[in-house]
């Protein structure tokens, strides 16, 4: 897929050629729909994963984040992914706007906005399969104040899992 010319026109995003797609897509997709899309993904940081827990865990945390960032006044993306040596961990940070803080059920999970709540919500599994498949942690949380939602994974990765250049 990186081979074809669409892709070759692109700017780059980041190392990994399966999350930089992934990243182009959304990236186009904000600029459709007026949400400011700020990316910051460290050089191989996600070396550790392969490409289906990509796609799975970057595509569903992205689709999850544009739907709000669209029904919102502010419409911002900010996403990140950082090694941390120190803490042999990968972070992964996303905080969108969102101006009507998500809904949880009785299980303490967010419930799906769309309108066929039966075929959907297997995006948030997807996140969460990658995450315990990692050995992996994640955090979210709604911030009122500032009408954010922010999410946060942490991966324990230590440099030897990652092909780092020198």
């Amino acid at each position: 897929l990186e081979r074809q010319p669409e892709f070759k026109r692109k700017a780059r995003l980041c190392d990994d050629p399966i999350l930089n797609m992934v990243l182009l897509r959304y990236s186009e997709l904000c600029s459709e729909k007026s949400i400011s899309f700020s990316c910051d993904v460290r050089s191989d940081s996600v070396s550790f994963m392969d490409a289906t827990s990509i796609t799975a865990l970057f595509g569903n945390l992205l689709s999850n984040a544009v739907e709000a960032a669209e029904k919102s006044e502010e419409k911002s993306i900010d996403f990140s992914i950082t090694y941390n040596p120190d803490g042999q961990c990968v972070i992964i940070s996303l905080t969108n706007s969102c101006d009507i803080a998500p809904k949880i059920d009785s299980n303490g999970n967010y419930k799906t906005s769309k309108r066929d709540q039966n075929i959907h919500g297997y995006g948030i599994k997807s996140i969460e399969r990658v995450v315990r498949d990692y050995n992996g942690m994640s955090a979210s949380r709604y911030d009122y104040t500032t009408r954010t939602f922010h999410y946060t994974i942490r991966f324990p990765v230590d440099s030897s899992q990652l092909h780092l250049k020198e």
